[in-house]
């Protein structure tokens, strides 16, 4: 079954290494955000959509219908970043203490940069329970780019949202 290329969706491209998220459809061309916030306009035959994402967001997922013109329903969950080395980057595991704080502290500070250029209220900083080191530092980040509003989560005080 074909599905059509809609803003809002994940796609991935067939020969490059990219993934992100569709932002614009025009004719025969797409323009595809990373993660990173960077956006690349690529041919809409060289996008292929998530199958993943097809089970998670039925409704961003349309079969193909020539002149559909329904907006894709927008997703009601909020983007969240675990900041737990297992899950950010499993080869890091064995990685000295203050190289993994490091590596936290740049993937804390690229998630609420992204957050604050799509203006996206509110959002999930996962820190852990720990010592506390890495949870203030992200406090300290979050009032860098001049997020005041942020509160413990249902995780206990083991994350943020900020909002």
């Amino acid at each position: 079954m074909k599905y059509r290329l809609r803003p809002g969706i994940r796609c991935f491209h067939r020969r490059k290494d990219f993934s992100g998220i569709v932002r614009r459809v025009e004719g025969d061309s797409v323009w595809v955000e990373d993660e990173f916030g960077f956006t690349e306009r690529f041919d809409a035959a060289d996008c292929l959509a998530d199958e993943m994402d097809l089970t998670r967001r039925v409704g961003a997922y349309v079969p193909w219908q020539k002149g559909d013109k329904q907006k894709p329903k927008a997703a009601k969950r909020s983007p969240e970043l675990d900041l737990h080395i297992e899950k950010l980057n499993p080869h890091m595991r064995n990685a000295p203490a203050h190289e993994i704080l490091t590596y936290q502290l740049r993937e804390a500070r690229r998630f609420i940069r992204l957050m604050k250029r799509q203006n996206r209220r509110p959002f999930k900083i996962i820190t852990g329970e720990g010592s506390g080191k890495l949870r203030r530092e992200v406090i300290r980040l979050l009032r860098e780019e001049g997020f005041r509003d942020f509160r413990d989560d249902r995780y206990g005080g083991g994350a943020l949202t900020v909002g």
